[in-house]
């Protein structure tokens, strides 16, 4: 199972720009396991303005609990 990316099926209810960040998110962690500042720092290399597609995911997942 190494180098595979598994999502839940529900992932396909977001949108494109949503989704291009949950991909890219997933393929940082190959490289940075934990959410470090290296981490955030690789997905803004691939990925600028990632935060405003973060803010929908949490949004979508916890709404107004956070």
């Amino acid at each position: 199972m190494h180098n595979v990316l598994e999502f839940h099926p529900k992932v396909m209810e977001f949108t494109g720009t949503v989704l291009d960040y949950i991909i890219v998110h997933e393929l940082c962690h190959k490289l940075e396991k934990n959410h470090t500042k290296a981490f955030w720092a690789l997905v803004n290399s691939h990925m600028p303005g990632w935060q405003r597609q973060h803010a929908v995911l949490e949004h979508a997942v916890f709404g107004d609990a956070f």
